[in-house]
C-alpha cells in the first residue's frame, strides 16, 4: 500500500515543530490567563506557595517530611524574582511545561523519527489534564521535566560513546526527579539495573548518582523517626482515610479509568499497542518497563486502599512516558492499514473536537466555587486580629482569598493518619482563642464532619462552645461561625 507519511525534510520539520510549540504555548498562557490556580488537587496547589513564603520568612530550608524538596526550592527560587506565593509556581509550572514539550519531542525523535516527534508533539499539545496541569502551582511540571529529561539523558548514554558523562548526567537527573516526587523511586530499580547491565563501570556511576537523593532522604528520615521510609506511610494513611468508603470494584477498575478519562484513551490505546511492538528495541526497555511498572503499583496501591482515585494529577508523568509509543504507533498504522489509518485519523479529529471542549469544562469544574469565593471575600473584612480556624479542603484557596495569612489556625491530626477527633479540634478553639471558624456544610474532611453544625440554624452548641453565624453563601454551603 501506498505511504500517506513522505519522508519529511529537515525544512519542513523545523516548521511544523514550531507552529507545535507556538499552539502549544499560546493554548497554555490563553488557559493561564482566564483560570485560577485551582482547587481541583485539595489544596496543595495553595499550599506550596504559601509554604515557601513561611520558609523564606523564617529564614528555614529545611525540607518539609512528607514531600521531596526540589519542588519547593524551585518556587523559592522564583519567588526571589516574584514575592506571590500563588503566582511564583504557577509561572514555574507554565515554564517547565514548555521544557517538557521541547524534551518529549527531542525524546521521541531519537527514539523513533521525525513524523513520530511530530506526532509525540501534537498529543502532548493535546493533552486536557496536561494543560491543566500545566497553569496550577503544582509539581507535576517540573516533576515531568526532570522525569523526560533523565529518560532523554539515559537514551543518551545507552547510544553514545560517552559512556561515563552521560551517566552521571542522567544518574543526577533521576535522583533530583526523586527528590521532586517520591513515585520516581519506582523507577530507579529498573534504569539501575538497566544501565548496569548496558555497561557496569560506567552503570556503576549511573547508579551511584541516581541514589543520592533516596539515600540522604532514608538517613534523614532514620535520624528522625527511626525508620528509613516513614514518609512513604504518611501519604498512604491520609489516603485511606478516604478510600476506606470506596467499594471493592471501585478500586479495582480506578487507575485503568482514570488513565483512560485523563490520558486520554486514544493515547492509551495506541500507547499500549506501541509498548508491544517497541519492545524489540532495547535503548526504550527502560522506559517501557518504568510506565508499566509504576501503573501496576499505583493500580496495587489503589485496590489496597492506600493510594486515593483523585489523584489524577498523577496521570500525567505516566502519559509521558506513553506518548512516544502512541506515536510510533500511530505512524506505523497511518503508513501501514489502510482501515486503521482511517480509525486514527477519525480518533484524531474528535480528539481535535473535544480538548477545548474538555479544558473549558475542567475549568469550570476546577474554579473555586461561588460560595467560596463569597466566603473569602467575607474572612478578609473581618478584624485583623481575628483568629480564624479553617480545616477545609479549600483551605490554601481561603488562607490566600481570605486573608488570613497572619491569623489563621489551622488544626491537625495527633499523628500520619489524617484522623482529627472532635477533642483535638475543641482544643484548638479553646487553647487557640479562636473567634471564627470558617465552615462548609458538604466538606467530607477535616472537622466539618465531626461539627456537625446545623445548615438549617443560625445558632448553634457544640461541646462547651456556643456558635452565632454570621455568614452564609447564596448557595447554603458556606459559612463563616462566630465563637461566643
Amino acid at each position: 500500500m501506498k505511504k500517506l507519511l513522505v519522508k519529511l525534510e529537515p525544512r519542513i520539520e523545523r516548521r511544523i515543530f514550531f507552529a507545535l510549540l507556538v499552539f502549544y504555548i499560546a493554548l497554555r498562557v490563553v488557559v493561564f490567563m482566564y483560570s485560577d490556580n485551582g482547587i481541583d488537587f485539595h489544596h496543595n496547589a495553595y499550599d506550596r506557595g504559601i509554604f515557601v513564603q513561611n520558609w523564606m520568612q523564617d529564614f528555614r530550608l529545611v525540607p518539609d517530611v512528607s514531600y521531596g524538596p526540589v519542588h519547593f526550592y524551585l518556587v523559592g527560587a522564583v519567588m526571589l524574582i516574584l514575592p506571590d506565593p500563588v503566582l511564583a509556581p504557577r509561572l514555574l509550572a507554565l515554564f517547565c511545561s514548555v521544557v517538557v514539550f521541547l524534551l518529549i519531542y527531542k525524546l521521541t525523535r531519537r527514539l523513533y523519527g521525525p513524523w513520530e516527534a511530530v506526532v509525540a508533539g501534537l498529543l502532548a499539545t493535546l493533552h486536557p489534564h496536561g494543560v491543566r496541569l500545566s497553569v496550577v502551582g503544582l509539581e507535576m511540571m517540573p516533576y515531568a521535566m526532570i522525569l523526560i529529561g533523565a529518560f532523554l539523558a539515559l537514551h543518551y548514554f545507552w547510544t553514545s560513546d560517552s559512556k561515563f558523562g552521560w551517566a552521571a548526567l542522567a544518574g543526577l537527573l533521576f535522583t533530583l526527579a526523586a527528590a521532586t516526587r517520591f513515585e520516581a523511586w519506582i523507577v530507579l530499580p529498573v534504569v539501575c539495573i538497566a544501565a548496569l547491565i548496558k555497561e557496569w563501570k560506567s552503570g556503576l556511576v549511573f547508579c551511584l548518582t541516581a541514589s543520592i537523593f533516596p539515600a540522604a532522604w532514608m538517613g534523614y528520615h532514620f535520624h528522625l523517626y527511626g525508620e528509613p521510609f516513614h514518609f512513604l506511610g504518611i501519604a498512604g494513611n491520609i489516603a485511606s482515610v478516604h478510600m476506606e468508603k470506596q467499594p471493592l470494584w471501585w478500586r479495582i477498575f480506578g487507575w485503568p479509568l482514570i488513565m483512560a478519562q485523563y490520558a486520554p484513551a486514544p493515547t492509551c490505546i495506541l500507547g499500549f499497542v506501541g509498548f508491544v511492538t517497541a519492545w524489540s528495541n532495547k535503548a526504550i526497555r527502560p522506559l517501557l518497563l518504568s510506565a508499566g511498572l509504576t501503573f501496576a503499583i499505583f493500580q496495587a496501591q489503589t485496590i489496597r486502599g492506600v493510594m486515593g482515585t483523585n489523584e489524577t494529577k498523577y496521570v500525567m508523568p505516566l502519559v509521558l512516558m506513553v506518548i512516544p509509543q502512541a506515536a510510533q504507533e500511530a505512524v506505523r498504522r497511518i503508513d501501514g492499514h489502510k482501515v486503521l489509518r482511517g480509525v486514527i485519523i477519525f480518533m484524531s479529529c474528535v480528539m481535535l473536537i473535544l480538548v477545548p471542549v474538555r479544558i473549558i469544562r475542567d475549568g469550570r469544574a476546577f474554579a473555586a466555587p461561588k460560595g467560596a469565593k463569597e466566603q473569602a471575600a467575607f474572612l478578609a473584612k473581618l478584624p485583623a486580629d481575628a483568629k480564624v480556624m479553617i480545616g477545609t479542603s479549600l483551605q490554601g484557596y481561603l488562607l490566600v482569598e481570605g486573608d488570613l495569612m497572619d491569623r489563621a489556625v489551622l488544626p491537625y491530626p495527633e499523628d500520619t493518619t489524617g484522623r482529627m477527633s472532635a477533642e483535638r479540634i475543641a482544643g484548638f478553639v479553646k487553647d487557640e482563642s479562636v473567634r471564627f471558624v470558617a465552615y462548609q456544610y458538604d466538606d467530607p474532611v477535616d472537622f466539618a464532619p465531626l461539627m456537625k453544625l446545623p445548615p438549617d440554624a443560625d445558632n448553634a452548641m457544640w461541646k462547651d462552645f456556643e456558635f452565632k453565624r454570621v455568614f452564609l453563601s447564596v448557595d447554603g454551603k458556606f459559612a463563616v461561625y462566630e465563637v461566643l
